[in-house]
């Protein structure tokens, strides 16, 4: 039975992905890893509805097949509720089953307000980053052989795509004090110019580029693997130094972890999320004119991009053989020039590790069953 687990599934570019996964033939579960179960359970019943009776999985109950909603909500934002979720979730696969793929999906965007949860970290840092670092590091003692990790990060984690946004690399922390100022807080930095309506936008850029650089280090932990594209000097000193780093389960080196930027889509939630109601109708309505302007490159649909995401979890468009690469859609591209640098992948990227390990609270007997200590 191929198992797929999908956060933030009930609707927008999960649920296209989610619909799409159910939609295989063959033995298949897809897990909805949602927040809110009762929307979870709705998606569920929508998609299960709209499936011809050829299509649909009609011995879900019996086989274990199908799509499955846990009780337990997953909130990102919550390390406590990311345990609970993981811990239900382990539960539910017992001795039996395995992950083929983890797909972190689920994301908040650049959104003017600034929020914290309750114990002080950036919403949109602790949603889209760390708390996906943490139900990954849970789940890896749960992977299959040859199983997958799917990050959803974006195009403007990368300055030379032209997106308007802020480069998210410019003023990255360099040490302790500026990682917990400028990414668990969100705080700006001196010569940073922000107002309520760029700060969100940087914040939102930089937990894309932390989705890239945890996908590459995770990668490099579990098979010594480099980011694609990166200059074969970076790759040579990182390969001599990840032994002491390496993930010690049998799994590990047949796991593959990458990066996908799903492009900007106007008919979803996530991003009426981000501009508001008002503007994101109009913006959809001017969909064929955007589209002859240089931000037409940039945009996709959510069902088409779903199925991009889709694809990429069941090991197509070379996934299988392109661990720590970074795609757009289905088409395999360098990640940002800033992520695959000597610097970022021997040091930059190695401390966002250490310090998600610390600011999730990740203790000693969890990196052992996971293989990392």
């Amino acid at each position: 039975m191929a198992v797929y687990v999908v956060t933030g599934c009930n609707n927008g570019l999960g649920y296209h992905c989610m619909k799409s996964l159910y939609s295989e033939s063959g033995d298949v579960t897809v897990v909805l890893a949602c927040r809110n179960v009762a929307a979870a359970h709705e998606a569920a019943a929508k998609i299960r509805g709209g499936m011809s009776a050829c299509c649909a999985h009609s011995e879900e109950q019996a086989t274990g097949a199908g799509l499955v909603v846990l009780e337990t909500p997953l909130e990102l934002s919550d390390c406590g509720s990311v345990r609970a979720y993981a811990a239900a979730l382990r539960a539910w696969l017992g001795t039996t089953r395995k992950i083929t793929c983890l797909v972190n999906n689920a994301g908040i965007g650049g959104s003017p307000n600034y929020k914290q949860n309750e114990k002080g970290h950036e919403m949109i840092f602790a949603t889209n980053h760390l708390g996906h670092f943490l139900l990954t590091v849970l789940l890896l003692p749960a992977m299959s052989q040859g199983g997958r990790i799917l990050n959803v990060s974006s195009e403007v984690h990368d300055p030379a795509i032209k997106t308007g946004s802020p480069d998210a690399g410019q003023f990255w922390p360099s040490n302790l004090q500026e990682y917990e100022a400028r990414l668990l807080r969100g705080e700006p930095c001196p010569g940073e110019e922000e107002d309520a309506k760029t700060s969100g936008g940087r914040r939102y850029c930089r937990s894309k580029l932390c989705n890239v650089l945890f996908t590459n280090e995770l990668a490099r932990r579990l098979s010594g693997a480099v980011p694609f594209g990166a200059d074969e000097s970076v790759a040579r000193t990182s390969r001599a130094a990840v032994t002491n780093a390496s993930c010690k389960l049998p799994a590990a080196r047949s796991l593959t972890v990458i990066a996908m930027n799903p492009g900007l889509m106007l008919d979803t939630n996530f991003f009426t999320g981000v501009v508001g109601a008002g503007l994101s109708w109009v913006a959809y309505a001017l969909t064929p004119v955007l589209r002859l302007t240089p931000i037409g490159k940039l945009m996709r649909s959510g069902p088409g991009s779903g199925e991009d995401l889709a694809v990429l979890a069941r090991g197509g468009g070379g996934s299988q053989a392109a661990t720590a690469a970074f795609y757009n859609g289905q088409e395999m591209h360098p990640s940002s020039e800033f992520s695959r640098s000597q610097e970022v992948v021997m040091s930059k990227q190695v401390e966002l590790w250490s310090h998600s390990v610390m600011w999730a609270q990740v203790v000693p007997q969890e990196l052992r069953a996971a293989g990392l200590a």
